[in-house]
């Protein structure tokens, strides 16, 4: 195999709290992990939740190459182990039982693995990593809670433009992002936010999402827009049935964190050899993908369009999360395996 790949955290001058992580192990098995964005401000030994998921996940997937398990367990007895290890984690760090009563303190991150076995390539997949095969998208989680918050966003970054026109693009980007967080039931805490501010920005923030929500049930909607990111991490929690307000409502694209997981939202695929030349595995830090494929800089190229377009997606590219100065909205991470060297 010809391994290209290339990650990046969003503050380059902290590459240790990159919540992505590229894994290529024995020839066999490739992965990009995804790291959810921490939001419960806690540290562990000095790293973030996202970041002990991915090591967690790494380790694990190492393990079941050697034993097999990703060849042919069913692929709800892999995501099972995978939970196990993050689990495990918990326990390292005494924090089980509040990470099992409280969801955005648990170590979470999205993955797609790829393992190379006799039979041919078998493609795992939770959450909104991607993979493409010779330039076609067949793994693909699409967000659509992302998707309304990030209009959230956006909406809240304008409205404090015309509320607070002294106010610098620093705390414009802050006070957004902070109710992307924490949603509209209340000024975001740390923001100062004024109470007549605040109405203003809750009332256009939440008729510019009613669009994106307008087939979600009524109590899921109000719920995110009022609780935000925050809202959206206790929505996954599961129930005695196995699934989650989320998941019945078909919003879910799930993410590995310690706890049980719908079958539902797991992406499980296989390919013979000869079915394809070249594999991309990426990170939804590129904010979409490159038209060419293939080569690290045609998704550095990408980027740096993103950047040009809408540096703090806020138009084209609105998101949860901008960019600003030398810190880019995200971590990215792309892997890239050919049969054959590049140009052959």
């Amino acid at each position: 195999m010809y391994v290209e790949s290339f990650t990046r955290a969003k503050d380059p001058g902290r590459p240790d709290l990159n919540e992505d992580r590229a894994v290529v192990y024995a020839d066999r098995t490739f992965a990009v992990i995804d790291g959810v964005t921490d939001k419960s401000g806690q540290r562990y030994d000095g790293l973030t939740g996202g970041v002990l998921a991915g090591m967690a996940l790494e380790a694990r997937l190492r393990e079941l190459t050697d034993d097999g398990t990703l060849v042919e367990a069913p692929a709800e007895v892999v995501v099972a182990r995978l939970n196990a290890a993050i689990a495990y984690a918990y326990e390292r760090y005494g924090i089980a039982r509040h990470a099992a009563e409280d969801p955005t303190a648990r170590f979470a991150a999205a993955l797609v693995v790829a393992h190379f076995g006799a039979a041919g390539l078998r493609l795992i997949g939770v959450g909104d990593c991607g993979a493409r095969l010779d330039g076609r998208v067949v793994v693909a989680g699409r967000n659509v809670l992302d998707g309304a918050l990030g209009v959230l966003r956006r909406e809240a970054f304008a409205a404090l433009a015309e509320l607070e026109p002294e106010a610098t693009l620093e705390r414009r980007l802050e006070v957004a992002r902070a109710y992307t967080v924490h949603g509209l039931g209340g000024p975001p805490p740390g923001t100062d936010v004024a109470p007549r501010v605040h109405a203003a920005i809750a009332a256009r923030a939440r008729a510019a999402m009613e669009p994106a929500m307008a087939a979600w049930p009524a109590d899921v909607a109000d719920a995110v827009a009022a609780g935000g990111l925050r809202a959206v991490s206790a929505l996954r929690r599961t129930d005695a049935s196995g699934t989650s307000r989320l998941g019945r409502a078909g919003l879910d694209v799930g993410v590995l964190d310690g706890f049980p997981l719908s079958p539902t939202l797991i992406s499980d695929q296989r390919r013979g050899h000869g079915e394809f030349a070249t594999l991309e595995l990426y990170s939804d830090g590129y904010f979409g993908y490159p038209d060419d494929h293939g080569r690290v800089a045609h998704w550095e190229a990408h980027h740096r369009h993103v950047e040009r377009t809408d540096p703090h997606r806020i138009g084209a590219f609105a998101s949860t999360k901008g960019s600003h100065g030398d810190r880019s909205a995200d971590d990215r991470t792309v892997l890239i395996v050919r049969k054959e060297p590049p140009g052959a």
